[in-house]
């Protein structure tokens, strides 16, 4: 959130140096009253625009270090993502039995990621745009994930004679996958299509709500799948496989 801010009033800076002007009600279904209605503003997540160099050349640019700075970000989010499962597995099984084949099977996603994402950042400043386009980036991501989830994390399992880690590690962090999915791209298309502000807000409140109790729900009962025999996990222990998926929705 400070990074964003201090983001925005960057191009709000360089906006009013160059004496660039983006009338609000152009843009905008809604106009505003009075002066209000011609007050410059800039569209700071608009990557395309202010990110990009080799087009919408009248529109302020992010300076080359806020363009690493939003590269870097990318990616210890995509870094932080996968090492999901590898938190799940040091809160149920501790770190000191299970770092050393976590560790082996996870930095090499966190190298990936941080070496694509600064190639990125390195085309933006020099070419002026990034290695691929969006959807490329989220179809490799995906890619990423998905090898994760469903060959290295098995092998950790094996290595580590882990009987339920499709249950306990593997299925929830396809449920947390498939949660940010849908907060990155439905909610925003059914808020999108409600006009009534009062719907919204019910939306907001409950359909939200319900939306959350859904996914955590899902996570709750595969943990009441796991035999109570199976002494690698204590039910105590259990909550540490759901705190993901509802960490995320609080977040969000």
């Amino acid at each position: 959130g400070g990074l964003k801010n201090w983001a925005a009033w960057h191009l709000l800076d360089k906006g009013e140096a160059m004496g660039w002007t983006q009338p609000w009600n152009e843009t905008r279904d809604s106009e505003l009253e009075g002066a209000w209605g011609t007050q410059t503003y800039v569209e700071f997540m608009n990557t395309s625009a202010h990110l990009y160099r080799d087009g919408f050349h009248d529109v302020p640019k992010y300076a080359d270090h806020w363009v690493i700075i939003f590269y870097l970000r990318n990616a210890v989010e995509s870094s932080v993502g996968c090492g999901v499962p590898v938190f799940i597995i040091w809160a149920l099984h501790g770190f000191q039995s299970t770092k050393r084949i976590t560790l082996i099977c996870f930095m090499p996603f966190v190298i990936t990621f941080f070496v694509f994402y600064l190639a990125s950042a390195y085309m933006v400043i020099n070419v002026g745009r990034p290695l691929v386009g969006h959807l490329l980036t989220q179809i490799i991501v995906g890619g990423l994930v998905a090898l994760q989830a469903f060959v290295v994390l098995p092998q950790v399992g094996k290595r580590l004679k882990l009987t339920n880690i499709w249950k306990s590690v593997i299925a929830p962090y396809c449920v947390l996958v498939i949660s940010l999915g849908a907060l990155q791209n439905l909610v925003p298309i059914v808020s999108e299509k409600i006009k009534s502000e009062w719907v919204l807000v019910m939306f907001r409140v409950f359909g939200y709500s319900f939306m959350q109790e859904v996914f955590v729900g899902c996570v709750r009962i595969l943990q009441r799948l796991v035999p109570v025999s199976d002494e690698a996990y204590r039910p105590e222990d259990k909550t540490f496989s759901v705190l993901p998926v509802d960490c995320l929705f609080g977040y969000w």
